[in-house]
């Protein structure tokens, strides 16, 4: 099944993944806290019905990243590269949610699999709502200042890579 792009802006899709974000924050408010990305993905994968596995023998899309595997009842597997960070495997949960919410059809019959596949703007689109659901924009810009725009510690805050914090950065110009 080919899958359909979201059909909205980069700027409604910053504002949708921003909405569902805070959804979960006051669903599991003990994040609101003591933020942990990787225990908030795991708390929001099961209860949507999913789980994060590790790809012990990764297929050549899955060596940098990872992929989604949905089920026609919702229920769904991301899965993670042996090889890759925990810095970079919350981005990648991050971005396979972004598949989940922004590009899954209401019905469908076989197992739909989401996987890198270069450039496309499902891809764009899904590192978009990565980036915003992991690094919000207002909340970058508070944190910018309170920790006078030192890199190491603001990608530590939002538990992001270096380089993820820079991309999400110059797509926003800040």
């Amino acid at each position: 099944m080919l899958i359909d792009p979201f059909e909205g802006t980069f700027e409604d899709i910053d504002q949708y993944a921003r909405k569902i974000r805070t959804a979960f924050l006051n669903m599991f408010p003990k994040y609101k806290e003591q933020f942990h990305v990787r225990s908030f993905f795991e708390e929001i994968v099961d209860f949507l019905g999913g789980s994060i596995k590790v790809e012990e023998n990764p297929e050549p899309y899955e060596i940098a990243g990872g992929s989604l595997f949905v089920q026609p009842d919702r229920s769904f597997v991301v899965y993670l590269s042996p090889l890759t960070s925990p810095l970079r495997d919350n981005f990648t949960i991050a971005h396979e949610l972004g598949h989940y919410f922004i590009h899954l059809p209401s019905k469908f019959e076989k197992t739909l699999v989401f996987a890198r596949d270069g450039s496309s703007l499902v891809e764009k689109q899904a590192n978009r709502f990565a980036g915003a659901f992991l690094i919000p924009r207002d909340e970058l810009i508070l944190k910018k200042e309170e920790f006078q725009n030192n890199k190491y510690l603001i990608a530590d805050y939002f538990g992001t890579s270096i380089p993820a914090l820079e991309y999400r950065r110059r797509e926003l110009g800040i």
